[in-house]
């Protein structure tokens, strides 16, 4: 977990990134409501511009951005990639615990162990909240219907009612955010998790399809099944997608969830099957070093984009990293009993 010292450093880069040269960078929106809230406020402050947005399955630019004459005539070649670990030496702002070294990410989760139980004591709220208090928010003066709002972005709230482990009180000390505990003490947890739904910020929907989430049309444009209309009634909160056909140089990833260490418990591995519908494996050492993005969502998977052809940028391994090639040691290791384990743990559930 970063010290206070390290996150005053955090926000000190992240002033630096936001408002030195900025004209020649540009925002990634990904497919949430964390993403969106987070780049309508980095354009909004600090005149950033949208470029791409991805899925992690594809990403697909606004070609205006790249253009000479678009707005102030730069040509805005450099990423911010927004609430999304991307593993090449691009800007990062996010919240992710990964399996690699991101070294230009502004992430408070950067340095938590992975495959142990360090996992559970993360940050685990949402990049739209850090974002706003290393831009100098002061988030304890927000109004209590804005505060409530952050609170139901990427389930913040449910730190709080955490039953082992509970970091809750450490990290609303540090981020200075202590104004969000008097919300959830007066609340049960299923207040929060009603609202999410009604506004369709997160859970699931009638269709079974996961609700928050951002997509895009046939023709460029974005759409969503997050209920503007009502979060910008209730919450008095600025919400919108971004008016922007994307439809430059496509690019195309595969997108997949596994093991990043072996489950020798053979009901617990079962149900983890079950619950990503597939027959999870360890990540290969060649998986780990091809990844564009990665980010842990338990303590033994993790989910991760690979460009799908080799002409794109793809992402090597410095034989001088010792993390990284500890990494593929244990990955090689396990990867020697993995193939008889899994088919038989698979079956038997």
């Amino acid at each position: 977990m970063i010290t206070e010292h390290d996150f005053n450093i955090m926000k000190a880069h992240f002033t630096c990134l936001m408002e030195h040269n900025s004209r020649d960078k540009h925002l990634v929106l990904t497919d949430d409501i964390d993403s969106l809230m987070t780049c309508l406020f980095l354009k909004n402050r600090y005149n950033i511009p949208i470029g791409a947005f991805f899925d992690f399955r594809t990403m697909v630019y606004n070609p205006y951005v790249f253009q000479p004459w678009y707005c102030d005539g730069i040509r805005r070649n450099h990423s911010i990639f927004v609430d999304c670990a991307v593993v090449n030496w691009e800007y990062n702002v996010d919240q992710h615990v990964t399996c690699r070294n991101i070294p230009v990410s502004l992430n408070v989760n950067t340095g938590i162990a992975i495959g142990n139980n360090k996992y559970i004591s993360k940050y685990a709220g949402s990049t739209y909240l850090t974002t706003l208090i290393m831009a100098g928010i002061n988030v304890n003066e927000l109004p209590e219907n804005e505060l409530l709002f952050l609170l139901l972005i990427d389930s913040f709230y449910a730190q709080y009612y955490r039953e082992y482990n509970n970091t809750w009180d450490t990290w609303v000390n540090l981020l200075g955010c202590q104004a969000m505990t008097e919300i959830v003490r007066a609340h049960p947890k299923e207040y929060f998790e009603n609202l999410q739904r009604e506004f369709k910020i997160a859970g699931y929907g009638d269709d079974r399809k996961r609700l928050g989430k951002i997509w895009i049309k046939d023709d460029g444009h974005l759409d969503s099944n997050i209920d503007f209309d009502g979060i910008r009634n209730h919450f008095g909160i600025e919400i919108e997608l971004p008016d922007i056909q994307f439809n430059y140089a496509p690019r195309r990833f595969r997108r997949d969830v596994n093991l990043i260490k072996w489950i020798d418990d053979r009901e617990k591995y079962g149900k983890k099957c079950r619950q990503y519908r597939k027959q999870l494996k360890v990540v290969t050492p060649e998986e780990v070093a091809t990844m564009y993005t990665c980010a842990m969502v338990g303590t033994d998977v993790i989910r991760y984009s690979i460009p799908e052809f080799q002409d794109l940028r793809v992402i090597c391994i410095d034989e001088n990293q010792s993390n990284a090639k500890k990494q593929i040691d244990v990955i090689n290791r396990i990867n020697n009993v993995q193939d008889a384990k899994i088919r038989h743990c698979y079956q038997d559930q």
